[in-house]
């Protein structure tokens, strides 16, 4: 008899992405390449949200849109803390930060910009390798999702508080992942143990994170009655931004080195009252 706990259907799902990663980023990556608008068009509309966000931040605030963007932003807290633990609420709380402060700096860099993401990649990439930090092997990845978002972006002709929306979930998402799995690497769990944990729990604060987002632009619409926005902005970016988490970063972050960050001796909680004080005796 078998008494060993049987995994559910999603860690079955999220180990089959382990098992056949390097499938779906042979597959899946020169497909996005393919189908990626110019880059020159990317940057404009970078610099177009960053000019955008320095004309109306002001207006912004003084709307009657506030009340429903804290509305939604109390709903993702709620949802992250519910799914991530406190890490997915500090990861949220700095994104909401980073990414406006990001649009400051960059509004009237149009001569420097392109050198200046070439050169963001290259120090992501040697931090990468250099330093041992969890949260650091998710930076090219948050780098990555932020020009998957940007490339959808421009192709479906998002506004831009859709793009700013996403890129606060990407980088949310990810740093909560390092976070949650640096942790676990240091209590001495293998490296796949631990990518596998953490995704098959967060996997669904991804989702309901980016469907909360994504209700949040709908429900104006339908009011609006408005069916081709509706689609366009809740819809599409919704399943590309929850398919691309699942089918490329995850199994990109398996290959990133995790691995070394592993404590040598594992800490095994102790849950026998007895031996517990035992232990505290000696």
């Amino acid at each position: 008899m078998d008494l060993r706990e049987k995994p559910g259907k999603v860690q079955t799902f999220v180990e089959f992405l382990r098992r056949f990663r390097l499938i779906f980023l042979i597959v899946l990556i020169p497909l996005f390449i393919v189908f990626m608008p110019p880059l020159f068009d990317m940057v404009s509309y970078v610099l177009g949200a960053a000019e955008n966000f320095a004309m109306q931040k002001g207006s912004f605030l003084a709307s009657e849109n506030l009340l429903w963007f804290a509305g939604a932003v109390l709903c993702l807290f709620i949802l992250r803390y519910f799914f991530f633990g406190a890490s997915g609420l500090i990861a949220l709380f700095w994104s909401i930060l980073f990414v406006p402060a990001l649009l400051i700096l960059l509004n009237g860099s149009d001569e420097v910009i392109l050198a200046l993401a070439g050169g963001i990649l290259a120090i992501l990439l040697v931090l990468t390798v250099l330093i041992k930090s969890a949260t650091v092997c998710v930076f090219v990845p948050v780098y990555l999702s932020l020009l998957a978002v940007t490339a959808l972006a421009v192709t479906f002709d998002f506004s831009y508080f859709v793009w700013k929306s996403f890129a606060v979930l990407a980088i949310a998402d990810l740093f909560s992942f390092g976070f949650s799995a640096g942790k676990l690497l240091r209590e001495g769990t293998p490296k796949d143990g631990a990518l596998l944990r953490v995704y098959s729990k967060q996997i669904y604060g991804i989702f309901f994170s980016a469907l909360t987002v994504s209700l949040f632009f709908a429900f104006p619409m339908i009011l609006a009655g408005s069916a081709n926005t509706l689609i366009a902005e809740s819809f599409i970016p919704f399943g590309f931004y929850f398919a691309w988490m699942t089918l490329i970063i995850f199994p990109l972050l398996t290959l990133a080195p995790f691995g070394r960050l592993r404590a040598e001796k594992r800490r095994v909680k102790l849950t026998d009252k007895k031996t517990a004080k035992a232990e505290k005796k000696k």
